[in-house]
């Protein structure tokens, strides 16, 4: 009825609940039926009233208009905490099983009981969770819940918590809020090279499926530059670094971020070179691919170095699909040189190699893969004269003389485009290096 019943029909359904929630709960099949109604029916009101009926009968007889937390009604009536407390403690001790463990209003409880319980009690529900985390981070209350009690718990609950994503890591990165739970993880846990084996290793060896994936992506993003803004929301952010004041976590935030991130180089970068095409062609992995590929500048969180080996294999790469023959404007494909991501990518990438030995510079492996035919053809597209000028501006004398050689002037005069005109200038000693 539920399902296929109107919407005026739903409402005596869900209007029948009243006064039975917490009765439902414990029944496995009627809790199923509240947990549908309360997911996928319910509005933002019925579902409070729903939650509220968690914290006593007074919540029942005496509903309230306004939507409020539970914090926010503690603080208005403290009086009523030890009752409420018990109440929440009861019924998640009585449901908090594993047919029951998935359901989101679980969830909701038991964040709501341990962020307003007292010490004692939050240590009884870490007890009673700490094996059972990967079961309950596919909800934003459920996720939210694990990466609190991972910021509260005690170094020895923190390994067994770890352990306990083995097998499960990749389901859990691909998530919509359980990925979140893997990047507290990497922020908190001191035990790099229980994570690197139990965690990071499972994510390298499925590294295809989560770099096409929304949420894989970001998990992998993360490992490379972690609490970066292009990878994950600024509120996820914020959210996140709360986690940093922990007691428990001591190891520099320099050294555990690096550890993590050596544990995934070895797969992600010759994923990268054998999959550039695709990836630099596509808009939304363009920014990752840049991320994987630049230097660490003032903002990163660790001294980030990419292997020498990634970074050549990458270079090799993009000179192979810089080859292909340059049409401006084919409509059958762009050019790297002209497309939008691509041109995107070359640039940013090419911005640090001032930073680089000159054998990882795309510049110089560009100058030494393509000819000067090649090269000079790229003054006919606006974004080709600006990745010229970026050569010239970052390139040693090597790079900056087969560029000088393969430009034709006389053609380059023809063109007006600004970055022709910006091209020109350089040529001419008008603009500083």
């Amino acid at each position: 009825m539920l399902k296929n019943g109107s919407k005026e029909q739903r409402e005596i359904i869900i209007n029948a609940f009243r006064g039975h929630a917490p009765t439902l709960l414990r029944i496995k099949h009627a809790a199923e039926v509240l947990e549908y109604a309360y997911n996928d029916f319910a509005n933002a009101h019925q579902r409070y009233n729903i939650i509220t009926e968690f914290y006593g009968k007074e919540f029942i007889l005496f509903r309230e208009d306004k939507i409020r937390s539970l914090t926010e009604i503690l603080a208005e009536k403290p009086e009523k905490k030890a009752v409420i407390m018990k109440h929440l403690d009861e019924i998640i001790g009585a449901v908090n099983e594993k047919e029951t463990l998935r359901l989101s209003i679980l969830h909701k409880l038991m964040l709501d009981f341990f962020e307003n319980c007292d010490e004692e009690k939050k240590n009884n529900l870490l007890d009673s969770l700490k094996d059972k985390i990967p079961e309950f981070i596919h909800t934003p209350d459920g996720a939210k819940l694990a990466i609190k009690l991972i910021w509260f718990a005690p170094v020895k609950e923190r390994k067994l918590i770890v352990k306990n994503f083995k097998d499960l890591s990749v389901k859990a990165a691909m998530e919509h809020y359980g990925h979140r739970v893997l990047l507290a993880l990497f922020d908190t846990i001191d035990d790099t090279v229980l994570l690197n084996k139990v965690i990071v290793s499972e994510l390298a060896n499925d590294m295809k499926k989560l770099i096409e994936d929304e949420w894989g992506e970001k998990v992998i993003h993360y490992l490379v530059h972690p609490r970066d803004g292009r990878g994950i929301d600024k509120r996820e952010i914020a959210f996140l670094a709360e986690g940093d004041s922990n007691p428990h976590s001591k190891k520099e935030k320099k050294d555990r971020y690096g550890q993590l991130y050596t544990g995934i180089t070895e797969n992600l970068y010759p994923y990268l070179a054998a999959n550039f095409e695709e990836l630099v062609f596509e808009a939304n992995k363009s920014s990752f691919v840049v991320a994987c590929l630049e230097t660490t500048s003032q903002y990163d969180l660790f001294d980030r170095q990419v292997p020498a080996d990634g970074r050549k294999s990458c270079n090799e790469a993009i000179v192979e699909l810089a080859k292909k023959d340059f049409v401006p404007m084919d409509q059958e494909g762009f050019h790297i040189i002209e497309h939008q991501s691509g041109s995107f990518v070359l640039s940013a990438i090419l911005r640090c190699d001032s930073a680089l030995p000159e054998e990882e510079r795309l510049s110089v492996a560009l100058v030494e893969g393509l000819t000067k035919q090649q090269l000079g053809s790229w003054i006919s597209c606006n974004k080709g004269c600006h990745i010229l000028l970026k050569m010239l501006q970052v390139g040693g004398p090597k790079v900056v003389e087969k560029l000088k050689a393969a430009i034709s002037r006389k053609h380059l005069d023809n063109y007006k485009s600004k970055g022709a005109n910006l091209l020109k200038a350089h040529l001419d000693g008008k603009t500083g290096k």
